[in-house]
């Protein structure tokens, strides 16, 4: 995948282009809502986007802060695969995780893992913002967990 200088002057058009923009660096806020715990979590971190041959290699690093004031290092690693009609995600691991198909501004998802049910919404209509938001409910969890990802002008963050 070729990488280019992050714009959006006009829309994205397809899944190679989306690839393209994300390439880099982003801070990260996260914020998730734990309905069965009666706990909210905040992350405040770093994603990174790399090219790692035809995909990308996204990789979140940051300190989870629990509702009692623990705190805790947190990484987690994806791979996202584009083209022109869809967007695949796998797990670091290679296992299979959600498909995104066009249009690429705002995408839904659905993952089933085992009796848990994750529904998320893709937001990219921003110039140098994106988020993403999951609706997660099973037998023990319920939780909703939105993420806001800013270009960081600071590569040394």
């Amino acid at each position: 995948m070729k990488v280019s200088t992050p714009s959006r002057d006009d829309a994205i058009r397809d899944g190679d282009q989306l690839g393209e923009w994300l390439a880099g660096r982003w801070h990260l806020q996260r914020k998730t809502v734990d309905k069965a715990a009666g706990q909210t979590f905040h992350l405040d971190g770093i994603c990174t986007f790399e090219t790692d041959g035809e995909a990308l290699l996204q990789r979140e690093t940051g300190v989870l802060v629990l509702g009692n004031g623990q705190s805790f290092p947190a990484e987690q690693k994806y791979i996202w695969w584009f083209n022109i009609k869809q967007i695949s995600l796998e797990f670091s691991d290679k296992r299979p995780f959600l498909t995104l198909a066009p249009p690429f501004t705002l995408c839904d998802s659905m993952h089933l893992c085992g009796e848990d049910t994750y529904v998320a919404q893709f937001d990219f209509r921003g110039r140098a913002h994106w988020s993403s938001t999951w609706h997660v409910t099973g037998p023990r969890k319920d939780y909703v967990m939105s993420s806001d990802y800013t270009r960081a002008e600071n590569p040394s963050l």
